[in-house]
């Protein structure tokens, strides 16, 4: 090849790269579409609280989370405390002094958590 061909060459290669816009194409060679924008919830969801009013009752539409199983709270009116001395019975590790009790009130669940660890003796 002569260098005047290279050169045309060249020359029609760099007027075809600038006469296409840049596309970047997929792994078929089609044309990429840029991903959608996700949408974002209305609302965030509330973290559970500790509850402010300690003497304050739930219902039997709350529902207690207890590691991977949901209890249904047995019975209406009962208090944080009778709710806690109820899956004491099948949990004996969710004692009095070590577990804290959380409530998600949009969502009515009662989550209870052990916060502290048992003293060693």
């Amino acid at each position: 090849m002569s260098e005047q061909n290279k050169q045309e060459q060249i020359d029609y290669l760099k007027k075809a790269e600038q006469d296409q816009p840049q596309v970047e194409l997929d792994l078929f060679g089609e044309p990429m579409t840029p991903p959608a924008k996700a949408k974002t919830a209305d609302k965030p969801k509330p973290n559970p609280q500790k509850p402010k009013d300690e003497n304050k009752t739930y219902g039997t539409e709350y529902v207690i989370l207890v590691f991977d199983q949901r209890i249904a709270v047995p019975e209406e009116n009962m208090t944080l405390e009778k709710i806690r001395g109820f899956i004491e019975m099948d949990y004996p590790q969710f004692a009095k002094d070590r577990t804290e009790m959380f409530v998600d009130e949009p969502q009515k669940y009662i989550i209870p958590n052990v916060a502290k660890a048992p003293k060693k003796g």
